[in-house]
């Protein structure tokens, strides 16, 4: 399985379980539609 490069701050909340102050993020009032991906292996989130 071949993985993305992440960067720190990825890597932090994939790997580490690190997380944001809560309704601060970029997506916090995204509502787009679409299928949405894992960053690190590109396999769907359901």
């Amino acid at each position: 399985m071949r993985l993305n490069k992440l960067t720190k701050e990825e890597e932090k909340v994939i790997l580490h379980k690190g997380t944001e102050r809560p309704f601060s993020g970029e997506y916090d009032q995204f509502f787009g539609n679409g299928t949405y991906v894992c960053r690190r292996c590109d396999a769907p989130l359901l």
